[in-house]
């Protein structure tokens, strides 16, 4: 993948002695689309790998191994649009790329008219059993600790991207952020709304009660634990404290 601008043969470090700083290097670096696994490679690749389960999962990485976990505590994690889900949608999507996998896999060896890749033909054929056992077998090559997964301090994963709360820069969203949540509205910069602080003045008339409150949202967004405080919403009935927290 090509980042910088640069004469062939050069590098980095020329890169920073033709002046550019390291904030510049790294907003490039940072807004760059990352290459996802299944982008560089040909039908053919998929005939590289060994036949049965262990060559089956293999080829599963080489198309999707970005999007596919599996943790002791959250079982099997599937990331699309920008976040990992689980339980049985993570589970169903793993299973539908294992058998696209195996489907392609077993097509790329046909298509060769060579003796030589009939044991794949075989061993690629998507049944259930094929599919059960080459997700055993991809548990092996995708397991990870669940401390990969989480929210990261300070960065909001939203429709349009990722934004790092600190600064206002809004990132293409990736799986290695580890998000397990995506927030489906687009982030706006400058945008307001009138329901909010409609409702804000209603439930909450001292200005200053208004703008703790809106402060203490933004805290809980960053994911933040430094002020080490707990905070309890009360107040009479059908005041708003659950429409607020909703």
């Amino acid at each position: 993948m090509t980042v910088f601008e640069l004469p062939e043969g050069k590098d980095l470090s020329d890169w920073i002695a033709l002046g550019h700083t390291a904030e510049e290097t790294l907003a490039l670096i940072l807004n760059t689309e990352p290459i996802k696994s299944g982008e560089l490679f040909e039908e053919k690749d998929l005939l590289d790998y060994p036949v049965g389960d262990p060559g089956n999962a293999r080829a599963v990485l080489r198309l999707y191994g970005d999007q596919i976990a599996f943790t002791d505590g959250f079982g099997a994690m599937f990331c699309n649009n920008g976040y990992w889900s689980m339980g049985g949608e993570a589970e169903s999507q793993i299973n539908k790329r294992i058998e696209d996998t195996l489907w392609r896999r077993r097509e790329a060896a046909l298509k060769t008219r060579d003796t030589k890749y009939e044991a794949i033909v075989k061993a690629a054929y998507p049944s259930v059993s094929r599919i059960n056992s080459t997700r055993k077998m991809l548990q092996n090559y995708c397991h990870f600790p669940e401390s990969r997964f989480g929210n990261p301090p300070g960065l909001l994963n939203c429709k349009n991207g990722v934004i790092d709360m600190r600064t206002g820069e809004l990132f293409p969203a990736h799986a290695a952020y580890g998000f397990t949540y995506r927030l489906d509205t687009d982030y706006i910069p400058g945008a307001r709304s009138a329901a909010w602080e409609e409702f804000l003045e209603e439930t909450l008339p001292p200005l200053e009660e208004r703008e703790f409150f809106q402060e203490l949202i933004g805290y809980i967004a960053t994911g933040e634990t430094r002020e080490e405080k707990a905070v309890y919403i009360y107040g009479p009935m059908r005041g708003g404290k659950g429409t607020g927290t909703e």
